[in-house]
């Protein structure tokens, strides 16, 4: 086990102690699958950071970190992981929490980089190519860093309270949030993600699209891209002419108009995921329900009830959209299921 000793945090005379983790609890990037297939990551609230074998299901990693983490993710090649802890309290009215980056060679993990962020994580995106992660909070902010450096690139501000989650496109141009609004942010092509990792070049509102206006008048909660794809799709309260409906929609991210509403009236939903190809959208519920969404609706839903697994607070599908990897409400079930008929294939340890 590798272990990463605690951190004392002191703003002048005024010990940081623990902030309630209401808000954090409410992340939907507790578990990540390397794009390979090779690596599952998942966090849970005993502060570690568990890194396991697909294939194996064996138990490779376990990082013992400061507090207990908040939301995971790692790069495509299963070579870097990136973790955000809970919020401790500064002040009555500022909350930080930490974020951590480790390589990983074989069985040997480093520490590459910490840093200290304002708010409460929420998510954390990795750029494809390898070059930045971008993490949000619920303080509404944004912060991009260096993936091999830790250094603070670019900061997003007053993108709106309450920021629950962020996913960056498969081109790694385009990045959304999700919170009393849902938006992309998309600096030119041509110098993203290196004008938006620089300080002097400003992203503005005129440089993103906001699908959903916005504020008041809908909320999101939780969304996910599709890898090969040019759309996303996302859960929240929105409004039609039947009135204000919590519903699932497919947005097209190139002109951000509504592609497709796949569910209407749906209760419960904590998180989403798209499988690689975008032919299936998985849903996870706070009812111990996992549903699995055919986009072109040639495929009948189906929906699997997880027995006494718990909430679901976070999935992640594998390459092959025949597997899905599911973690609950406090990480205690690390647990992977069939796609097609939800039989259990594998439990896996969160000790060795």
């Amino acid at each position: 086990m590798t272990k990463l000793l605690p951190l004392l945090l002191v703003l002048g005379s005024c010990a940081i102690s623990f902030a309630q983790d209401d808000d954090d609890s409410r992340s939907p990037r507790r578990v990540a699958v390397s794009q390979d297939g090779r690596f599952i990551c998942a966090v849970n609230k005993d502060k570690n950071v568990r890194v396991w074998s697909s294939e194996k299901g064996t138990l490779l990693h376990k990082i013992e970190i400061d507090r207990p983490a908040s939301c995971v993710a790692i790069s495509a090649k299963g070579d870097i992981l990136v973790a955000a802890t809970i919020g401790s309290r500064a002040t009555a009215s500022i909350i930080h929490s930490n974020l951590y980056a480790w390589s990983i060679a074989g069985d040997k993990i480093t520490l590459l980089w910490s840093a200290k962020q304002l708010g409460p994580s929420t998510s954390i995106a990795l750029d494809p190519k390898g070059k930045w992660c971008a993490t949000s909070s619920s303080y509404g902010t944004v912060n991009f860093y260096d993936l091999k450096t830790g250094d603070l690139k670019r900061k997003l501000l007053e993108l709106g309270h309450g920021l629950v989650d962020l996913i960056v496109s498969s081109d790694g141009v385009r990045v959304l949030t999700a919170g009393d609004q849902l938006t992309v942010w998309e600096p030119d092509a041509k110098t993203f993600p290196e004008k938006a990792l620089d300080f002097d070049a400003k992203v503005t509102v005129e440089d993103s699209k906001t699908y959903i206006k916005a504020r008041n008048e809908s909320w999101t909660t939780v969304m996910a891209i599709a890898p090969e794809e040019q759309w996303a799709v996302a859960f929240g309260s929105f409004e039609s002419r039947e009135g204000r409906a919590d519903a699932l929609v497919r947005v097209d991210l190139a002109t951000g108009k509504k592609i497709q509403t796949l569910g209407k009236n749906m209760k419960g939903v904590t998180c989403l995921n798209v499988s690689t190809k975008g032919a299936f959208v998985a849903i996870g519920y706070d009812t111990s329900k996992v549903q699995i969404l055919s986009v072109d609706g040639k495929t009948e839903p189906r929906l699997f009830d997880l027995g006494d697994f718990g909430a679901v607070r976070s999935l992640a599908f594998f390459d092959d959209g025949k597997r899905i990897v599911v973690v609950n409400q406090h990480g205690t079930k690390v647990e992977i299921f069939s796609t097609i008929d939800g039989k259990k294939l594998q439990e896996l340890s969160l000790d060795r």
